[in-house]
């Protein structure tokens, strides 16, 4: 199911979440959000990715969940005074979603395990950036300084083949981490990782961010998302991956000049 772009006085935003081709057309279990927040002194992006586990039986139910929260959470963050300056600890992110996790169990009379999802969270401020994860999603960012995309936080498979962690799991292990402005961000679930990361070097695949993120530069959203629901739906990624695929991909815009300092 594709999320609607986004365009914002500061970034170009695309986002979409595609079943994978034997759930068609049916939805899958990736979730995408996305939201801009405009404070006295910033703008913020926020971007967030989750996958439902396959094997619950609500996974899609938790990913909807965790984006929700995740999302409310990272606002209310953003438009406190000193949002730009004090550190952030991933422990109240990860309260917050198991916390909308556990009611949501309570809701539908069944186990967390049922609602099992992975999530991964991007925030990009201007004087600093977040990421916040657990399980085997991942965020991938263009920092403004030397124009290279990094993969700061390695998704998190667990201790086995196939295996992974969720929110909402007293196991689970989130990881966190600061970087200073990027120019560009990606958020995607594992499904993508085959095309989008080389997992000899445990960097992203350059020309798959760079190639994106430049017609992105070059457009504008509203006319390139149908194009890129395509690109993610298209047999050629199917070939690579029989996951649902999902990811968020924005960009700075030059014109913008970059935000105020909080």
């Amino acid at each position: 199911m594709a999320e609607k772009q986004l365009n914002t006085q500061a970034w170009q935003v695309l986002a979409a979440a595609v079943a994978a081709p034997r759930k068609r057309p049916g939805l899958g279990d990736d979730v995408v959000g996305h939201k801009v927040v405009q404070t006295a002194a910033a703008m913020w992006l926020i971007a967030v990715c989750a996958d439902g586990a396959g094997s619950a039986r609500l996974g899609r139910r938790g990913a909807e969940v965790a984006v929700r929260q995740a999302l409310l959470w990272l606002q209310t963050k953003v438009q406190r005074k000193r949002a730009g300056q004090t550190p952030w600890m991933v422990s109240g992110l990860q309260r917050s979603v198991d916390r909308a996790l556990q009611a949501e169990a309570q809701r539908q009379k069944t186990s967390v395990r049922e609602l099992a999802t992975t999530l991964v969270c991007a925030v990009a401020g201007p004087t600093r950036t977040w990421l916040a994860q657990v399980g085997d999603g991942a965020a991938v960012v263009q920092m403004a300084v030397n124009s290279a995309w990094l993969l700061p936080i390695w998704p998190d498979r667990g201790e086995h083949v196939n295996e992974t962690l969720f929110a909402g799991d007293p196991r689970s292990r989130w990881h966190s981490q600061e970087l200073p402005p990027v120019q560009a961000l990606a958020v995607l679930s594992d499904g993508l990782l085959p095309v989008a990361v080389d997992h000899a070097t445990r960097q992203p695949f350059q020309p798959f961010f760079s190639g994106l993120a430049g017609e992105l530069r070059r457009g504008e959203a509203a006319q390139l998302h149908d194009a890129f629901v395509e690109f993610l739906s298209s047999p050629r990624l199917a070939e690579r991956t029989d996951d649902d695929v999902s990811l968020v991909l924005a960009v700075r815009r030059a014109e913008a000049g970059g935000d105020v300092p909080a």
